[in-house]
């Protein structure tokens, strides 16, 4: 792969550069060091991604960067002036420039930090709102009749769910999806409730710099509810005995950016239950990594149980100490 990256290089006018293999699953990203400063180079493979994906990202983060003062990453065009470039090994590789800070934890999600992080979530939705993906490209869906579909992001091509989805963990996620559709598929042409989202708020993906917060690691960004964006980090505390309280600083920090409606609350726990089934599609892609499928199986074994919970009580799950 290191070949594949030096190779990608080249379409950027990088001949000689130094590369650091950053920690990833889904991708594979290095830090680089070259004369023109420090980057961030990923390579995705093809069966996760696709061209008008990509090109929706860079889209946004380019107008991000124009039309805001919040920093996320810059992404780098190649020598053509194209956002991305074919391997070898026909994946895509990105190239973004390199955002200095320290990564945040799950233990620095206090109060505190998440009414900063909500405000700052606020005002990239109060952009993604007036946001619009040029056609003829056409963001991933995360809508309610897409997310658990073939077409859903956290697919892959070339893997069939029957082979790494037991049918009684695919029918939970059925019914998740059937619940989900019914409260959020009204909210579709609504341009205050969907739009550009993120799409994974979780702790690694946000940096402490010197002049504030910042957010990287866009690639699972797409078309999606504003509260499925927030999904993903509430999970993250899920357990914590302080829950309600965080989520409460979490939400006034939004709310001082950007209104929130009051049944916001309810359409929050929906995008919360609907994220926690989501993530099985992507453990099970992952599952077929060797280096993850323990990991990977455990975590889909323990979902399942809490999945049956939620469909009986209509309570969140409590996560446990489950990835």
């Amino acid at each position: 792969m290191n070949r594949d990256a030096y190779h990608a290089l080249q379409s950027f006018g990088m001949d000689d550069a130094q590369l650091h293999a950053l920690p990833s699953i889904s991708n594979r990203i290095w830090r680089v060091h070259c004369d023109q400063g420090i980057f961030v180079l990923r390579i995705a493979a093809a069966t996760h991604t696709t061209a008008d994906r990509l090109n929706c990202e860079f889209a946004w983060l380019q107008a991000i960067h124009e039309e805001t003062e919040l920093v996320a990453p810059v992404p780098q065009s190649t020598l053509r002036g194209e956002s991305f470039c074919l391997t070898k090994s026909s994946h895509f590789a990105s190239l973004f420039r390199w955002i200095p800070g320290q990564t945040l934890d799950p233990n620095d999600m206090d109060c505190e930090t998440l009414q900063e992080i909500g405000t700052f979530v606020a005002r990239l939705h109060e952009h993604a709102a007036q946001f619009q993906p040029r056609p003829p490209w056409k963001p991933a869906s995360m809508l309610a009749d897409h997310l658990f579909s073939a077409q859903s992001l956290y697919h892959s091509v070339d893997i069939a769910l029957e082979r790494v989805l037991p049918e009684e963990l695919r029918s939970l996620i059925a019914e998740v999806g059937e619940r989900f559709r019914a409260n959020l598929t009204p909210l579709d042409g609504d341009p205050s409730a969907c739009g550009m989202i993120h799409g994974d708020l979780v702790a690694k993906n946000w940096l402490r710099c010197p002049t504030g917060l910042a957010l990287i690691d866009f690639d699972h960004s797409g078309w999606g509810y504003f509260w499925y964006d927030l999904a993903a980090l509430c999970i993250q505390f899920l357990d914590e005995e302080n829950f309600a309280a965080l989520q409460a600083a979490l939400i006034d920090g939004y709310a001082s950016s950007r209104p929130w409606p009051a049944n916001a609350e309810h359409l929050l726990e929906n995008c919360i239950i609907a994220r926690y089934a989501a993530s099985c599609l992507w453990l099970a892609r992952e599952s077929v990594q060797p280096q993850f499928a323990g990991k990977a199986q455990a975590a889909l074994a323990f979902r399942s149980e809490q999945l049956k919970r939620y469909l009986v009580s209509g309570q969140l799950p409590r996560r446990g100490v489950q990835f």
